[in-house]
């Protein structure tokens, strides 16, 4: 009983938030409980770190998304969860092979294999739960430093943090100069994200045509922007854009 009331005390204590890498490009935060086929919509490909939680989700999930194409999901757990995460990893996600356990600083890594050659990479640590299909991901986030990430530097913390708290999902996107901080909602099958254009364009950063900041934004291949709306009547300027599917 003190291991788990200990535990679940770090997992409350600790800020999620110093967690989210530097590195990334684009950041979505799922604050509450909420329909992920919606989300689905948006990027497919996000159901397969999805589904690693099978069913045992602590809100905030935050799912990173870099450069390369990688991506890695954290969040709080319970000592319970941590339980429930590993068992399903091992009986639904995962090859039946032991993991390779990798220690790294004061953690543990763990990696398994997957079907089609891939690999699925884990750790907990500090009452945070990090899952990546790459090491690397998983690696970095264990070096964070809180004074150094995604939202370091970045002038409107108070627009950040109200976006973040408006909606159930919301994306925070850096492009040159930029950073979208927008809400995601779905009716009928069409995406609408709203929000604001953070210039984050200092120290003689390059910073475009915000009429072109929609068209920047790394899309999957099935979505293209359909319209979209940029009003600079207030400061920082306000953004609405309607995604749909290509057919």
């Amino acid at each position: 009983m003190y291991k788990r009331l200990k535990y679940n005390k770090q997992s409350f204590d600790t800020d999620l938030y110093s967690y989210v890498s530097p590195q990334a490009t684009e950041v979505i935060n799922i604050n509450r409980g909420y329909n992920f086929e919606k989300l689905f919509l948006y990027d497919p490909s996000l159901y397969q770190l999805i589904e690693i939680l099978g069913g045992s989700i602590h809100y905030p999930v935050i799912i990173s998304k870099y450069a390369n194409g990688k991506m890695l999901l954290a969040m709080k757990t319970s000592h319970e969860q941590e339980y429930a995460i590993r068992e399903h990893i091992d009986k639904q996600i995962s090859l039946p092979f032991p993991p390779k356990i990798v220690k790294y600083k004061d953690a543990e890594i763990y990696i398994h294999a997957l079907a089609n050659n891939q690999f699925l990479v884990y750790s907990f640590y500090k009452g945070l739960f990090f899952v990546s299909h790459h090491y690397m991901p998983v690696e970095n986030i264990l070096d964070s430093d809180p004074e150094n990430t995604f939202f370091s530097g970045e002038e409107h913390k108070e627009i950040i943090e109200k976006v973040r708290l408006s909606a159930p999902v919301c994306m925070y996107m850096k492009l040159p100069g930029n950073m979208l901080a927008i809400d995601y909602s779905v009716h009928n099958d069409t995406i609408h994200m709203e929000g604001y254009i953070l210039n984050h364009g200092r120290h003689g950063s390059f910073t475009p045509n915000p009429n072109l900041i929609p068209f920047m934004i790394n899309l999957p291949d099935s979505i293209c922007v359909e319209d979209y709306t940029i009003s600079d009547e207030n400061k920082p300027m306000t953004v609405k854009i309607k995604l749909n599917k290509i057919y």
